[in-house]
């Protein structure tokens, strides 16, 4: 059996961002640096992403980094590393 990740007493704060109140990601800009590591124009980038289930479920917690950077790479069609795409976001 796996050990949770938070245990009483191993955290003195939560923070939820919900509606982009606190942090304010920049599309455009993880989007340019993920075409220059994919070596290709950001627009391709942008008219291949969709905000689909597996967005959902990222977005909600229910599949990991590596799981939604996986879908990733399919949908737009890029290989970049999971460190590239955190980069970027």
């Amino acid at each position: 059996m796996t050990e949770p990740r938070l245990v009483p007493g191993s955290v003195d704060a939560l923070l939820f961002d919900l509606g982009r109140v606190v942090i304010d990601v920049d599309f455009f800009k993880a989007v340019a640096c993920w075409a220059e590591h994919a070596g290709c124009a950001p627009a391709d980038i942008v008219d291949r992403f969709v905000v689909d289930e597996t967005y959902h479920h990222h977005e909600r917690g229910t599949i990991d980094d590596p799981a939604f950077f996986a879908s990733l790479r399919a949908t737009l069609g890029i290989a970049i590393t999971d460190a590239q795409f955190l980069e970027g976001w």
